[in-house]
């Protein structure tokens, strides 16, 4: 009965397969004849009016068409060829319509001609198709009420066939769909493992095995599910117990973590700290050992300033007689005598003597007064007016030298001596240093200094007029620098080409005048000295004209010389008798306070300095005890001291530098003296 049904079946299907064929034949016939339709138009608009757009659309058709074609089954080869020939025969037709403008008759009629062709055979193709098409359809109306019928009367002897075997096995079925709902529900009801009896060798049969094969194996999964479930719950509270402490030990790790990040953080803290304070300390010990090299160099300065200065004291005595009776003699010497001549040479002698003695108390810092006003710009212009830089320039034929001057440069206050002697050290030095041509520059500037400059040096903030020489030279080497301030330290033949004491000169004349000197230097580059004075607002004041003696003469005054040197005692009296005073000596000022109070004198020629014994200050403080308008001038080897100010203080008069010179303790003497009273300040 099977076998029919499904005998039945496949007639059924192969008959709808065919008939479905036969429908998908006609529709593409169909889709032929209207593509054939379509091309057939296309090519009577390109015959009327050829264009590249209907040339387009005719091939995109044909190529269409011929898809169409292939998909065929069969195709007869005339038809094939014809189709074929379309494309060719429109070819011709397009070379021909495209060149229509310029072509003859024959070709026109060759034109026409090929058009017709081409209708034709299109025509054929169009009929063949046609009638193809039109064959299947009438093929396929009979077919499908054959199939029709086939199909109904298959049908209706499966439904027969149905409800006779419906029939027979009901009664089978429904006895063993009962028992199985019975078995099924105790399964269902929790009784895993229930096992329905036997019911023959049919379908429910197996059906009924193949329940009894689940119930049994749901009963032992259930038995496995159990003692899994209870492994999982061991499983479980020993993993919770495991997370617990996880917990614990993830709480006591994030605080450890934490307080370690805490540490780190206040480690580096204390590194950053501990850094900081090592380049503090770093730099503290950078500076104390610039410090302490500078102290060692004032210390080592003031030390050789000393030994010069005490040299320079003694010299200074010596030079003092020799000018002093030098201006005498040439006072009793008539004009045109050569005795008169000897003398001059003896004191120009002198002067230069003085100008070495002069140059060791600069050294020693005792021999500068920077009282003047001072314009560099001046200094500057007038060394380059001096024999000495003439001479310069002549021995050094291949240097040229170059002067920049600061209009707007302020004003020092200095001593125009020792700064224009410091200029020439510098600019000799300079020369010296460059072996054939090179560029000495000497260049003045007005700089504001906002904060301190380290150089060799410490340069403080202010306002400074600077007095730069730089030179294109050999340079000084690393070794040498720290000494070329020493004195009696050069690298010059000594007595031929310096004496050692030029940059000495130099850095004592810079510091007392409260200044700052800088070096830059590079071997085989050249050097640059920078000079730095502190600034003045004060005016340039004229300088004064040599007054004739006439003016300076005494009027028979009295004077009492106090002075620990005889020889100085001596040619100061000669000088002072000179010019009309009676003079009294005394040697130590102990004397003059024992003289004075017995005797009067109208002035004191009071030395600041004597030993043994009490020096000038204490000596006036003890005169005027005895005599509170007693007037003096105070004369030193020295430059102007502190004590020398403070006896100005108490009323003493001008300070007199020496060696004596008649013009100028004469002027001094006459000034103190024509002062009604003397000014009595703070005792």
């Amino acid at each position: 009965m099977i076998v029919l049904l499904v005998s039945i079946a496949i007639t059924v299907v192969v008959g709808i397969w065919h008939t479905k064929l036969e429908i998908r034949e006609a529709i593409d016939m169909d889709d032929v004849v209207v593509n054939l339709y379509e091309l057939r138009i296309l090519n009577g608009e390109y015959f009327a009016a050829p264009s590249e757009r209907v040339k387009q659309q005719w091939q995109a058709k044909y190529e269409q068409l011929k898809r169409k074609f292939v998909e065929q089954r069969s195709i007869p080869h005339d038809i094939q060829d014809a189709l074929n020939g379309l494309q060719q025969i429109f070819e011709r037709l397009t070379l021909l319509s495209e060149a229509a403008s310029g072509i003859d008759v024959s070709k026109k009629r060759l034109r026409s001609q090929l058009a017709t062709t081409l209708n034709l055979e299109f025509q054929r193709i169009l009929d063949w198709a046609s009638d193809i098409s039109r064959r299947t359809k009438d093929g396929v109306v009979p077919h499908l009420m054959l199939m029709a019928v086939v199909t109904f009367a298959a049908l209706l002897v499966a439904a027969l066939v149905v409800i006779a075997m419906m029939l027979l096995t009901t009664r089978h079925i429904l006895s063993s769909i009962v028992r199985l709902k019975d078995g099924a529900g105790k399964i269902a009801s929790g009784r895993l493992g229930f096992q329905i009896g036997p019911a023959g060798n049919d379908e429910i049969a197996t059906l009924t095995i193949a329940i009894n094969q689940m119930s049994h194996s749901l009963m032992t999964s259930y038995e496995n599910l159990q003692e899994k479930t209870a492994q999982l719950e061991a499983e479980m509270a020993k993993r919770q117990m495991i997370n617990e402490t996880l917990k614990i030990n993830t709480v006591e790790l994030k605080q450890e973590i934490k307080e370690r990040q805490a540490a780190q953080q206040n480690l580096e803290k204390q590194t950053t700290i501990l850094e900081q304070e090592i380049a503090e300390r770093t730099r503290i010990q950078e500076v104390q050992a610039n410090l302490q090299e500078r102290l060692q160099r004032a210390e080592k300065m003031e030390a050789l300033g000393q030994l010069a200065g005490g040299v320079a004291h003694d010299l200074n005595n010596v030079l003092g007689i020799l000018t002093g009776y030098s201006e005498l003699l040439l006072m009793e010497i008539p004009e045109g005598s050569r005795s008169r001549a000897h003398v001059d040479k003896i004191l120009q002698s002198t002067e230069k003597g003085a100008a070495i003695i002069q140059d060791l108390l600069t050294l020693a810092r005792r021999g500068v007064s920077v009282s003047e006003v001072v314009c560099l710009n001046d200094i500057v212009a007038g060394f380059l007016q001096t024999p000495v830089f003439e001479k310069l320039k002549d021995y050094h034929p291949r240097v040229t030298f170059r002067t920049e001057y600061d209009k707007n440069l302020l004003n020092i206050k200095g001593s125009p001596i020792h700064l224009d002697k410091t200029l020439m050290n510098l600019v000799s030095n300079a020369t010296e240093a460059i072996y054939g041509a090179g560029e000495v520059t000497i260049r003045t500037e007005r700089r504001h200094v906002d904060q301190p400059v380290m150089g060799y040096d410490k340069v403080k903030e202010g306002d400074y007029a600077v007095l730069t020489v730089s030179d294109t030279g050999i340079g000084i080497p690393a070794e040498h620098r720290e000494k070329i301030f020493e004195p009696f330290y050069t690298k010059k033949t000594m007595g031929r080409s310096g004496t050692g004491l030029g940059l000495a000169i130099v850095w004592g004349t810079v510091k007392d005048h409260q200044g700052y000197i800088d070096i830059q230097t590079e071997v085989g580059k050249g050097t640059t000295f920078t000079l730095y004075f502190p600034v003045t607002q004060e005016g340039l004041i004229a300088p004064q004209q040599k007054e004739p003696i006439e003016q300076y003469m005494g009027n028979g005054e009295s004077v009492l010389v106090v002075d620990d040197i005889a020889e100085q005692r001596e040619i100061a009296s000669r000088l002072l008798t000179r010019l009309a005073y009676k003079v009294h000596l005394v040697a130590s000022g102990e004397e003059a306070v024992e003289y004075l109070k017995g005797n009067k004198a109208d002035i004191l020629v009071l030395d600041m300095i004597m030993a043994p014994g009490i020096d000038g200050l204490e000596t006036y403080q003890r005169v005027l005890a005895i005599n509170p308008q007693q007037k003096a001038i105070l004369v030193s080897g020295f430059s102007e001291t502190q004590r020398v100010k403070e006896a100005q203080k108490l009323g003493a008069g001008t300070y007199v530098k020496k060696p004596y010179l008649l013009e100028k303790i004469g002027v001094a003497i006459r000034e103190e003296l024509q002062r009604e009273h003397p000014v009595i300040r703070n005792r």
